[in-house]
C-alpha cells in the first residue's frame, strides 16, 4: 500500500490507483501487458533477474508471488531505472534474504485493484492461508539461509558481492545493512497473522521490555524499531472499535479533513522545536502514523500506540518513508510502533525507557466527546508524560447554539410528522439520536456559547468528562440574511449548505461542536488557560462559520419546533440547560440530556428530552 504523505491541499492518497481494473499495468509506468507471461518478462529483462526461475525453485504458492510481484512494484522496478547499480544488486539480493518471505507487509497491493495479482489468484490451485509455507521445500530455506550468511559475512567485510552473470557489482556495507535493517523490521511486522483484535498473548517483537530495562528490542542481532503486543487488562474485548480502525476508509477521510491535518501538523512542529530535537513524543491511537511521521520528520523520537491491526501498516509506512527507528545521538526522527493499548503502555517501553517530552492525539468525537477515547489519553498523560511536558492538544472547549432551520429538521426529526400530507408519526420509532452535519450559519438564531472548558493538563476522566452547565442563549434579531451577517462567513465561497427556511420566530433544534486549542503549556506548571509560550497557538475549530471538518456539528432536532417568544426571556435570552454523559447501555457512547426552558416563570420546561450520540 502506498502510504505516502499529506499534500499540500491536505489530501492523502492511500492507494496508487489504476486507471483500468482489467489492465496489467507495468511495473515501470502506465504501459500493460496483455499476458502476465509478457509482465514478468518485461522485469526480467529491465533487472537482469530470473523471477520465474525463483518461484519454480522456492515452488511458490499465491502468497509468496502476491509478494514478489508487489516488492517487484515497490522495490526491485524503481531500484531498475534509478540508475543506481548498487540500489539494483541490493534490491536483487533481497529476494534471497527470508524476510521478504515471510513479511506480511508485502502482502498488502501496491497498485488498488490488481490485474497481475488476480491473474495470479485465478491461476493458482493452492489458495489456502498456509499452503505456501508448506510447499516451500527445506533445500530452498538451506539454500536461502546459506546466501544470506554470505551477505551478511560480505558486509562485515565492507561490502558484498550480488547479482548474477557478468556485470555483478559490489554494494556498500551501509547500502546492504540499511537494506537488512528494514527487512528486519518486515519480518517482524505479523508474526501472529489472522490476529482480529491486539491482546492476544504473545508478541510481535521478543523483548518486551520490563520495569527499568531497555527500550523493546528484537532478539538479539535484530534491528530497533520493532512492534509489541501486550495483554489487555481484565481481557474486555473492544474488537469491533479497534476493528473499525483497521479499515483505510476512515482514515482517508481523516487525512483529507485539511483543517484537522494542518492544525496538527503545524502544532507538533511548533512543539517539537520549543523541546527541541530528539525529543520523545508518544502519539495515543496512532492509526496510519501520520502525526508520528509529522513528529518525526520534525526531528521527535515518536512512539505510535495503536491497538487496530494497522499498526502493522504504520510500521510499514515508517519503514516505507526513512522513518523507522535508529541508533545513535545523531540518527535524528524516527518512528516506533507500539501495538497495544495506550493503557498497556509504561515508561520502560519508551526512548530511553522514561517518560516522554509530549503527548499528540486526535481522540475527539462527534461533540467532542463520543467514542471515549479521551480518558486513554490522560491516562497516559499521568503514567507518561513528564513534569514540564506537553499535551497535545491543552485544552478543549463544546459551544452550543440555537438552530432555526425548518428544511433540515423536517429531514430528519419532523419526517413522519408530514409525510406527504399524511401524518405518519406513528412509525417513528427509532430513539432520539444527535443528526452529524454540517448546518449553515444562517440558520443560528441565537450567537454561540460556550458549555464546557477543559483544561486537559489538569482534568480529570470521570466527572469533568461528563459536563453539564447552564448557558443562556441570546437571540439574534432580524431576519436570517440579518442574522447570519451578525456571525463570521464560511472562509471558503461555496462550502455553505443551502440557505436555511424557517418558520417565522421557530426554534427546531440546539446544535453542538467544539474546538481544541494548543497552547504549548507545560504539566505541572500551572500556567492558566489562554497562555502560551509557543510563538503562535494553533486553534482547530469545528464550528459553523469555519471551513467544514469532518465532525461537522451534532444537531439535536426537536421532537415539534418552539416558538422562540415562549422561550425567549425578557432580557433576550434563552435558558438552556444540557449535561452530556457517558451511555451505560452503550459502549463508548453519549446521551445528551437537553433542556429548554419556558420564558414565563414557574411554567413547565418547554423541552425536556434526551439524545444519544452514537
Amino acid at each position: 500500500m502506498a502510504c505516502d504523505a499529506a499534500s499540500e491541499d491536505g489530501s492523502f492518497c492511500d492507494w496508487e490507483e489504476a486507471d483500468n481494473s482489467d489492465a496489467l499495468i507495468s511495473a515501470f509506468g502506465p504501459a500493460t501487458h496483455d499476458t502476465v507471461a509478457e509482465w514478468w518478462g518485461e522485469l526480467e529483462e529491465k533487472c537482469g533477474t530470473d523471477l520465474r526461475g525463483l518461484m519454480a525453485a522456492r515452488s511458490m504458492g499465491f502468497h509468496d508471488k502476491v509478494r514478489l510481484v508487489n516488492f517487484c512494484r515497490a522495490t526491485l522496478a524503481p531500484a531498475a531505472t534509478g540508475g543506481d547499480p548498487a540500489a539494483l544488486a541490493a534490491a536483487t539480493a533481497a529476494l534471497e534474504d527470508e524476510a521478504t518471505w515471510s513479511s506480511e507487509a508485502l502482502l498488502a497491493p501496491v497498485l488498488r485493484d490488481d490485474a497481475v495479482l488476480r491473474r495470479l489468484q485465478e491461476e493458482d490451485d493452492d489458495w489456502s492461508d498456509d499452503e505456501d509455507e508448506a510447499a516451500q521445500p527445506a533445500a530452498a530455506a538451506e539454500g536461502s539461509g546459506a546466501a544470506g550468511a554470505g551477505a551478511a559475512s560480505a558486509a562485515s567485510a565492507g561490502g558484498a558481492a550480488a547479482g548474477s552473470g557478468e556485470g555483478m557489482v559490489s554494494v556498500p556495507a551501509s547500502l546492504l545493512a540499511a537494506l537488512q535493517r528494514a527487512a528486519a523490521l518486515n519480518r517482524r511486522l505479523l508474526e501472529e497473522a489472522g490476529e482480529e483484535e491486539p491482546g492476544k498473548a504473545g508478541s510481535i517483537a521478543a523483548g518486551a521490555a520490563g520495569a527499568g530495562t531497555a527500550p523493546p528490542a528484537a532478539s538479539a542481532g535484530a534491528a530497533p524499531g520493532v512492534l509489541t503486543t501486550g495483554q489487555r487488562p481484565g481481557g474486555v474485548s473492544e474488537g469491533g472499535y479497534f476493528g473499525g480502525y483497521a479499515e483505510t476508509e476512515i482514515h482517508v477521510e481523516m487525512l483529507q479533513d485539511a483543517p484537522r491535518t494542518r492544525a496538527y501538523q503545524r502544532a507538533l512542529q511548533l512543539t517539537v522545536e520549543s523541546l527541541g530535537a530528539g525529543c520523545s513524543v508518544v502519539d495515543v491511537g496512532a492509526g496510519t502514523g501520520i502525526l508520528s511521521l509529522f513528529a518525526a520528520r520534525a526531528g521527535a523520537r515518536a512512539s505510535a500506540i495503536e491497538a487496530s491491526p494497522l499498526a502493522h501498516q504504520a510500521m510499514a509506512t515508517a519503514v516505507r518513508n526513512g522513518l523507522e527507528e535508529k541508533e545513535g545521538a545523531g540518527a535524528g526522527g524516527w518512528v516506533r510502533v507500539l501495538r497495544r493499548r495506550a493503557e498497556e503502555v509504561a515508561p520502560a517501553d519508551l526512548p530511553g525507557a522514561a517518560r516522554c517530552d509530549a503527548i499528540v492525539s486526535e481522540w475527539m468525537g462527534y461533540a467532542l466527546l463520543f467514542e471515549d477515547m479521551l480518558p486513554a489519553v490522560l491516562r497516559a498523560r499521568d503514567e507518561l508524560l513528564r513534569p514540564g511536558g506537553c499535551l497535545l492538544p491543552d485544552r478543549a472547549t463544546i459551544s452550543v447554539a440555537a438552530v432555526s432551520d425548518r428544511r433540515a429538521w423536517r429531514r430528519t426529526a419532523g419526517f413522519w410528522r408530514d409525510a406527504w400530507g399524511f401524518k405518519m408519526s406513528h412509525l417513528d420509532t427509532k430513539e432520539r439520536s444527535a443528526s452529524v452535519q454540517v448546518i449553515s450559519p444562517a440558520s443560528l438564531c441565537t450567537e454561540p456559547a460556550v458549555m464546557s472548558d477543559l483544561d486537559l493538563l489538569t482534568c480529570n476522566a470521570g466527572a469533568d468528562l461528563e459536563p453539564a452547565a447552564t448557558v443562556r442563549l441570546t437571540v439574534l434579531p432580524g431576519t436570517e440574511a440579518q442574522r447570519a451577517a451578525q456571525l463570521a462567513p464560511v472562509a471558503a465561497a461555496g462550502e455553505t449548505e443551502p440557505a436555511p427556511t424557517s418558520e417565522a420566530g421557530k426554534l427546531h433544534g440546539i446544535a453542538l461542536w467544539f474546538s481544541v486549542g494548543f497552547e504549548g503549556r507545560r504539566l505541572g506548571e500551572g500556567a492558566p488557560l489562554g497562555t502560551s509560550p509557543l510563538p503562535e497557538v494553533v486553534v482547530l475549530d469545528t464550528a459553523p462559520h469555519v471551513t467544514p471538518t469532518h465532525w461537522q456539528q451534532a444537531v439535536f432536532w426537536l421532537d415539534e419546533p418552539l416558538t422562540l417568544a415562549d422561550a425567549t426571556a425578557a432580557d433576550g435570552t434563552i435558558c438552556c440547560r444540557i449535561r452530556l454523559a457517558r451511555d451505560e447501555a452503550a459502549n463508548r457512547c453519549y446521551t445528551a440530556h437537553i433542556v429548554v426552558e419556558a420564558a414565563e416563570a414557574g411554567a413547565p420546561a418547554l423541552v425536556d428530552a434526551v439524545w444519544k450520540v452514537q
